[in-house]
């Protein structure tokens, strides 16, 4: 049986006063007696009190918004699955309330907060780089609201996902560099809480285990920010290894931009000395110099299905049922351009 938020009327009900009485209660009002207040928000604050403006939309499930939660706006990746949602919802007759959380567990949260208080129909969420527990979700499922987990998911929480093949995409970005000749291939890998990082690395290593090359963790480099800067200085430091690098796989292509900055300040060649493969086939990999190959990850269609995933179970929900929870993989491939591209493999 789901929960059921608390309006006016049901605190009145519950306390044995009238509405009028919690209405001033709730608004601090002096004419009411701070034991009287004083029950009133305890009780209002344990049912997650639901103002009046909000009661008749989420007694009908009508309110027609669905949240979205998302770590950032302006990355392509990002905007091209907000995109994907925005189309979806629209053509259901949905609007959307877009949210970013700047990569932060702590935003993560109070942006869950409001979009709760806000009331939403459903919550898409693609989580943060730092997000450690999925409690802050568990009420929106409790009070019949779906939630859908996409691109950067976990799984402490039953619920929906749509995500991208991103073990097979990072084997094959690494398998590639293989093949052209690479043999001391660095990974400037993601930060190590988000699962779609754990498994491009898994990727990186399957690949370099299924070839019988040695694993250094020496050239294996964790990003935190995973901005263009800190790949270059990490890229910097693997170019001074006393065992040389000739190949990188980067999480993802603002990454491996980075990593093409520091190759190209040392004087090295790009593909011959260094061969280098990002991860998203973002629109910046067609135009940087030397053009960047990619795992190409399909961020629109990726919006575009969590959308429809959560659109089917809100009727679910509505009915006080629970969906049998989908796992939604898309596939990845690999688009191969100037950065790996040696004209034959080195011997």
């Amino acid at each position: 049986m789901r929960k059921v938020r608390l309006t006016q009327k049901r605190i009145a009900e519950k306390l044995g006063i009238s509405v009028t009485t919690v209405s001033r209660a709730l608004r601090d009002l002096p004419d009411i007696s701070q034991q009287t207040k004083d029950a009133v928000v305890k009780l209002a604050q344990e049912g997650n009190y639901l103002p009046n403006t909000n009661a008749i939309g989420l007694r009908k499930r009508e309110t027609h918004r669905i949240g979205v939660i998302i770590p950032e706006i302006v990355h392509f990746y990002f905007s091209s699955m907000i995109s994907g949602i925005m189309e979806c919802a629209e053509k259901n007759g949905y609007s959307v309330l877009l949210t970013q959380t700047n990569e932060s567990y702590q935003r993560e949260i109070l942006e869950a907060e409001m979009l709760f208080s806000t009331i939403v129909d459903g919550l898409l969420v693609c989580l943060s780089n730092e997000s450690k527990t999925l409690k802050h979700f568990e009420k929106f499922q409790d009070y019949g609201i779906p939630v859908v987990f996409f691109d950067k998911v976990k799984y402490d929480l039953e619920a929906s996902t749509v995500v991208v093949e991103d073990h097979k995409g990072a084997f094959d970005a690494t398998q590639h560099l293989i093949d052209v000749g690479c043999k001391r291939i660095a990974h400037l890998k993601g930060p190590r809480l988000p699962v779609n990082a754990k498994r491009r690395l898994q990727g990186y290593l399957d690949a370099l285990e299924t070839n019988k090359i040695a694993i250094d963790e020496s050239i294996i480099k964790e990003g935190f920010t995973m901005s263009r800067r800190e790949a270059f200085e990490f890229t910097k430091e693997l170019l001074e290894h006393k065992n040389p690098i000739d190949g990188i796989f980067a999480a993802n292509d603002l990454v491996a931009i980075g990593a093409i900055d520091a190759v190209k300040e040392k004087g090295l060649r790009i593909p011959e000395d260094v061969a280098i493969v990002g991860f998203s086939d973002s629109e910046i990999a067609d135009i940087v110099s030397p053009k960047l190959s990619s795992i190409h990850q399909p961020g629109f269609e990726l919006g575009h299905s969590a959308m429809e995933v959560l659109l089917e179970e809100i009727p679910i929900y509505a009915e006080d049922k629970t969906p049998e929870f989908k796992n939604v993989v898309l596939a990845t491939s690999l688009v191969v351009r100037e950065s790996s591209k040696r004209i034959k493999a080195q011997e």
